[in-house]
């Protein structure tokens, strides 16, 4: 069995299993907002080295991750009339998490128990039982020494500080609030027509944007 990780793989599930048709999907869905504050942390390191163009360290040369994703969502018709109004890397990161749990969504039912579907939290809070489900849903048999091999490389993410109101156009803001109450998760994004002057919204409790 090859496995092959990249989240990016949420956006070529056609291609995939067009492909490997007996393919099996794994699919980990973290809190959007830790995702959002990732990718924001990421987004924020560009390095420049000589004879080079300067390489930012999630959207790649040029933006061109970004572009691809905006170019490829429009043409799926995901937020055309709103992708445009967003400006900061936690938005751009909300937009690519937004894409990537709809269109497994789209997937879904032609994938069937083909998709095995976890929440990020849960591998890191039990690993060991959520590890031998994702084997016996995948047919793999694990003996308990790789079980326990397996469970001790799970390592739980250092704290983050805390994350900063995330505003969101109407409908974007509205399915990525849907998505973390459907997964349990407890941040909220704040639609920009909810969030009155941004400035004055940024030094809001920030029980608004953990819920």
């Amino acid at each position: 069995m090859l496995v092959e990780k990249s989240p990016i793989n949420a956006l070529r599930l056609g291609y995939l299993d067009a492909m490997t048709p007996a393919a099996r999907f794994v699919h980990i869905v973290r809190d959007g907002t830790d995702v959002t504050s990732s990718i924001q942390e990421k987004a924020a390191v560009t390095r420049r080295m000589v004879l080079r163009p300067a390489l930012n360290d999630w959207w790649g040369v040029g933006d061109a991750k970004w572009s691809a994703l905006v170019r490829d969502g429009v043409a799926a018709g995901y937020y055309s009339d709103e992708v445009g109004q967003l400006t900061t890397d936690a938005q751009r990161g909300a937009y690519e998490w937004l894409l990537s749990l709809r269109q497994v969504d789209a997937w879904r039912e032609r994938l069937g128990s083909r998709l095995v579907e976890l929440r990020y939290v849960d591998l890191i809070d039990d690993p060991r039982t959520t590890i031998a489900a994702v084997a016996e849903s995948l047919g793999l048999s694990c003996s308990a020494d790789w079980l326990t091999q397996a469970t001790s490389l799970v390592r739980r993410p250092a704290p983050r500080r805390p994350a900063e109101p995330l505003f969101l156009p109407r409908q974007m803001c509205a399915d990525f609030n849907g998505f973390q109450a459907r997964f349990e998760f407890a941040g909220r994004a704040i639609a920009r027509e909810q969030a009155g002057d941004p400035l004055m919204a940024s030094h809001a409790d920030s029980s608004s944007w953990r819920g």
